[in-house]
């Protein structure tokens, strides 16, 4: 037992097959999400449901780029304080979804006119990335194993 004034090492130990529960979780929360903003985005401030059809193409993206984050992202918990962490995923969430405008449309983005789609996808970037956020701290997703 170490003494009270020596803090103990800090160590990540689920094994892989928890992390690996956590992830797919985590990336299936955040992807619905995202999914709920896309379909809220494109009926309710343009006014066009046609966006449903392009539903499953959108959620398959989002899982697999949720995925690709979410271990990385939730072994950082470990080390990051909070604060810091939140503003991880943040920062993580809207270059991300900056990324995706760049893979599919890559023409004219440095104009002022493109401000608007680079808010627009950073901001369902961010959508996606906060909700998997709440998801690992208010589970116990990121922390050490007992």
């Amino acid at each position: 037992m170490l003494p009270p004034d020596v803090a103990p090492q800090r160590r990540f130990t689920r094994t892989l097959c928890e992390m690996a529960i956590y992830c797919i979780k985590a990336a299936l929360f955040g992807s619905i999400a995202g999914i709920l903003a896309v379909i809220l985005w494109g009926g309710i401030l343009y006014g066009d449901f046609t966006i449903l059809i392009l539903v499953p193409v959108f959620w398959t993206f989002f899982l697999f780029s949720s995925l690709l984050l979410a271990y990385p992202l939730m072994k950082l918990k470990v080390y990051l304080p909070e604060p810091l962490y939140f503003l991880t995923f943040l920062g993580t969430g809207f270059v991300g979804g900056n990324v995706v405008l760049l893979l599919f449309s890559p023409r004219d983005l440095g104009s002022i006119n493109s401000f608007p789609s680079w808010e627009t996808y950073g901001s369902l970037g961010a959508v996606i990335a906060l909700t998997a956020w709440y998801y690992v701290t208010k589970t116990e997703a990121g922390t050490e194993s007992e």
